[in-house]
C-alpha cells in the first residue's frame, strides 16, 4: 500500500468512472524527470519501497500506483476492469502483448525449452476458490509468494497442481535473508482479507484466461507494436518463473533499444538487489534523460 510506503507521499485519485487509485507521488526537484513504478503479482507499492526513498532523496519526482486490485486501490469484482488498455489509459491519464494468449501453449513451449512448465499456477490463480485460499493461509502465502531458496517456485509454484498441494498441505518456510518478519508481516497486511485479501490481484490472471484483452490487443496497428524508447531489463537469473531469456527473446522484436542487466538473484530483483537495482536504475536514467 502506498500508506505504508510513506503516509506523507501517499495520495488517493478518484477518476470520473469512478475508480479511486491509491499511489505514491514526490515531485521532482533540480530539473530531474519523474520516474514511475508499476508493481507486479502479489505486489502493491510497497514492494518499490527501497526505490521510492532512494529516488526520492536523490531528488527524482517518483509515482507509484497500487496497480487497479491492489493495496489501497479498488479491487473491482467484474472482469472486464482489468482490460490492460483500461488500466494503462488510467495509469496514463491519471499518474502521469499480442495474439490470442492461451497459458497451455506457453507451458508446452517451456517445457520444451526448459524441461519444465513455467504457468502452471496460473491454472490455480483462474480457480474460483484461489482468492479465499491464498488470503485465508498468509504464512503458507508468504512461503510461495517470497520463498528463501529460488528452486521453491521450480517445485511448487510452475508445475500444473503443485501450489494447490502447496496449499493443501499448508506448507510454511522461512522468509528470505533479505526480507525482515515485519516486512513480511506488511505484506500479509496488504493482503489481508480486511484490504480485499489477493481477490483483485488475481483478476488480472483471470481477465487474461478469459481473453478480455484480445480484442485491444488486435486493434493496435503493426506500426505502433513497438518500442521505441530506451528501455531496461533486468534479468533476475535464478527467477524460474519469469525466465530471463525467454523474457528477452520474446522482448527484442518489440523493443529497438534495450540494455540488460544480468542480477544474481531469484524473482523480487528490486526487493532482493535493492542497493545494486537502485544503481543501475540510477545510471540507465541519468543516461538517457
Amino acid at each position: 500500500m502506498a500508506e505504508q510506503v510513506s503516509p506523507r507521499l501517499s495520495n488517493f485519485v478518484r477518476l470520473p468512472k469512478g475508480t479511486t487509485y491509491n499511489y505514491v507521488f514526490s515531485k521532482p526537484h533540480k530539473n530531474k524527470p519523474y520516474i514511475l513504478f508499476l508493481h507486479g503479482f502479489p505486489s502493491s507499492s510497497y514492494d518499490w519501497r527501497h526505490q521510492i526513498h532512494f529516488f526520492v532523496d536523490a531528488g527524482y519526482g517518483v509515482i507509484a500506483p497500487d496497480l487497479l486490485g491492489y493495496g489501497g486501490t479498488d479491487k473491482p469484482l467484474e472482469l472486464e476492469a482489468y482490460r490492460l488498455k483500461t488500466m494503462s489509459d488510467d495509469i496514463a491519464r491519471h499518474t502521469a502483448p499480442f495474439g490470442q494468449f492461451d497459458v497451455d501453449v506457453i507451458n508446452n513451449k517451456a517445457e520444451q525449452t526448459l524441461g519444465y512448465p513455467i504457468y502452471g499456477y496460473w491454472h490455480f490463480f483462474n480457480s474460483s476458490d484461489a482468492a479465499e485460499i491464498m488470503t485465508m493461509n498468509p504464512r503458507t502465502s508468504c512461503a510461495i509468494i517470497y520463498p528463501a531458496d529460488p528452486q521453491t517456485l521450480l517445485y511448487h509454484l510452475c508445475p500444473k497442481g503443485a501450489i494447490r498441494k502447496f496449499y493443501e498441505k499448508q506448507t510454511t518456510g522461512p522468509l528470505p535473508v533479505w526480507m525482515s518478519m515485519h516486512e513480511g508481516a506488511k505484506h500479509s497486511e496488504i493482503f489481508s482479507a480486511e484490504n480485499g485479501g489477493y481477490r483483485g490481484g488475481l483478476n488480472w490472471y483471470k481477465a487474461q484466461m478469459a481473453h478480455i484483452n484480445a480484442a485491444d490487443d488486435e486493434a493496435i496497428p503493426p506500426e505502433r507494436a513497438h518500442i521505441n524508447k530506451p528501455t531496461l531489463f533486468l534479468a533476475s537469473m535464478n527467477d524460474y518463473v519469469a525466465v530471463p531469456a525467454m523474457q528477452e527473446e520474446q522482448m527484442r522484436p518489440l523493443v529497438k533499444d534495450m540494455e540488460v542487466e544480468n542480477l544474481d538473484c531469484g524473482h523480487w530483483t528490486q526487493l532482493e538487489k535493492a542497493n545494486e537495482v537502485n544503481e543501475i536504475l540510477k545510471r540507465f536514467f541519468e543516461k538517457h534523460v
